[in-house]
């Protein structure tokens, strides 16, 4: 199989990338669990009563199942892996790595949007906006009044 194959066989049909947290439904599709749970309460989301793909219902269990280790040892073996930067996470193929590797801040998922984005001050560094505020909720109120 070559990076294509595992590209459209592996990638899941509603988010389109990789993912080690694969819920596989009764109707033997598979999605990726943060595509069909709730990130809070972990309940199925409603658009997903029935599979995006062959649109049987009832498919997929109410609540988040917990992914087996064997479920994401297999999918890294097939070549997802997990950035490695401290709370990133993101998960992609082997062969993106360093491509992500080249705009991970480490901040997060949204990051690269975060920081595409200019702030108030004209500034692209969002830490600038937010050291900012952190000094002004840090003067008293009689210093503000200055």
């Amino acid at each position: 199989m070559n990076r294509t194959d595992f590209d459209s066989t592996f990638s899941y049909p509603v988010c389109l990338g990789p993912s080690q947290s694969m819920v596989f439904g009764m109707c033997q599709h598979f999605v990726c669990a943060s595509c069909l749970y709730e990130p809070v309460s972990e309940s199925l989301k409603p658009a997903f009563y029935c599979c995006p793909l062959c649109k049987a219902k009832d498919v997929f269990p109410d609540y988040c199942p917990e992914i087996p280790k064997t479920t994401k040892l297999l999918m890294n073996i097939v070549g997802v892996v997990k950035c490695l930067r401290k709370r990133c996470g993101e998960e992609m193929w082997t062969w993106d790595v360093e491509e992500h590797q080249g705009s991970c801040l480490g901040i997060g998922r949204r990051s690269s949007v975060r920081c595409s984005r200019s702030t108030a001050s004209g500034r692209s560094d969002p830490r600038a906006t937010t050291r900012q505020s952190k000094r002004q909720r840090s003067k008293s109120p009689v210093e503000l009044k200055k």
